[in-house]
C-alpha cells in the first residue's frame, strides 16, 4: 500500500522554503566569516551570487536525497 504523496504545489512550496532557509543560513555564515577574517563586511554582488549558487546546490542535494529515501520507504523504483 502506497502512502499519499504531496501535491506538486506543496512540494514546490517546501523546496522554495528549503532554498530560502538554506540561502539565509549561508548568507549569515558568509557574513560572520567575512567579519572574522577581514574585520569589516563589505557587501558585493559576487557574495550574493555565491550564496545563491551554494543554496541551489545544497537544496538540490537535499531534494534528491529525500526523494531517494522516500522511494526506498514506499517501495517505488523512481530513483533520481
Amino acid at each position: 500500500m502506497k502512502t499519499n504523496r504531496y501535491s506538486s504545489a506543496v512540494t514546490s512550496l517546501l523546496v522554495a522554503i528549503t532554498y530560502f532557509l538554506t540561502y539565509l543560513v549561508i548568507a549569515l555564515c558568509w557574513v560572520g566569516a567575512e567579519y572574522c577574517f577581514e574585520g569589516v563586511v563589505i557587501p558585493s554582488h559576487i557574495d550574493s551570487f555565491a550564496n545563491a549558487l551554494l543554496a541551489f546546490y545544497i537544496t538540490r542535494d537535499i531534494v534528491r536525497r529525500e526523494r531517494k529515501y522516500r522511494s526506498r520507504r514506499c517501495g517505488d523504483s523512481n530513483d533520481i
